[in-house]
């Protein structure tokens, strides 16, 4: 309770702040959904992360698609992390999608309070040294369409 109030007080004083594109997102512990705590791991050229809730309807659609263009590609890393407050919910959603990447719960909300999105799903692309790309609140295919173009013009 202590920590969560001191997160808040620290969001009033520094106001809505968010990482911008070039910066790098520090190092972040999070549980994956199979129960261990590790960071988010930087080891191909371009790392895909997908912020989701299970109440989102949005992402009932978003996770199974991003995972079915990016999850294989050889220099992608896709992965996923729940913003549920519970993690059986979001256990049980990434199930019923029947979902395969590496996912994670952000049961603290440190990547939120990072990243500050604005909207559910939120999209973010790092590069293999965790340098912020390119990010977008929301979920189009004309998005995963305007991704795949400029991962292969080599725009990232």
């Amino acid at each position: 309770m202590v920590v969560a109030l001191m997160r808040w007080v620290i969001f009033l004083i520094i106001g809505a702040w968010s990482l911008e594109i070039g910066k790098a997102l520090p190092q972040v512990n999070l549980e994956s959904l199979d129960g261990k705590e590790e960071s988010l791991i930087f080891s191909k050229k371009y790392i895909i992360v997908d912020f989701w809730g299970s109440w989102c309807i949005p992402c009932r659609k978003s996770l199974p698609h991003l995972e079915q263009e990016f999850g294989k590609q050889r220099d992608i890393l896709f992965t996923s992390v729940s913003v549920d407050n519970q993690k059986e919910k979001a256990i049980s959603f990434y199930n019923k999608l029947s979902l395969s990447h590496k996912a994670y719960w952000d049961s603290q909300k440190t990547m939120i309070e990072i990243l500050n999105p604005t909207g559910f799903p939120a999209l973010y692309v790092f590069d293999g040294s965790g340098i912020l790309l390119w990010q977008k609140s929301g979920y189009t295919m004309a998005d995963v369409e305007t991704l795949k173009i400029k991962f292969k013009a080599g725009e990232l």
